[in-house]
């Protein structure tokens, strides 16, 4: 049995839902912990295009957590978390998507606002908008909370 850094890393590592047998489809489901790769990550649900943002530090007590070796299975894509922000006239929207690259980022989170536009009508997307901009952003070092962002970039109307 692995004894993790805190109660509720431990909590959050077994929970399971009587709802949801596949932990990724579970939005009360929050980290993985990989026993072989001794890693731990925070689940991407598979409706948001599934996998796990790796992470290094606990959420809940700040312990370091061990040294993955990702780099062992290419199959597994690694995802990090970007800032995305599109620009209109109305403002500047905010997104923070899990991706494995910056493009990516910008994909998913035109996804995201499509699919909240469908669920809520009076919502717009702001990536639908003619000479909206959009830029994005990462971390600057893992548990910094400094982001690092690239130019503005026009979307074609």
């Amino acid at each position: 049995m692995v004894e993790h850094c805190c109660e509720m890393m431990r909590y959050h590592v077994e929970y399971t839902c009587d709802q949801h047998p596949d932990r990724s489809d579970c939005p009360d489901c929050l980290v993985n912990y990989d026993e072989l790769r001794n890693t731990y990550g925070l689940i991407v649900l598979n409706e948001a295009g599934g996998g796990t943002v790796w992470i290094t530090f606990c959420p809940w007590c700040g312990t370091k957590l061990p040294e993955s070796s990702l780099d062992n299975d290419p199959s597994e894509p690694i995802l990090q978390l970007f800032k995305v922000e599109c620009r209109t006239a109305e403002g500047i929207h905010i997104f923070f998507v899990p991706a494995p690259s910056p493009d990516d980022a910008i994909v998913r989170a035109m996804t995201s606002a499509r699919e909240a536009q469908s669920q809520e009508p009076d919502l717009t997307d702001p990536f639908q908008e003619v000479g909206s901009e959009v830029r994005v952003g990462s971390f600057e070092a893992p548990g910094s909370q400094n982001i690092i962002f690239g130019d503005w970039s026009r979307l074609p109307d």
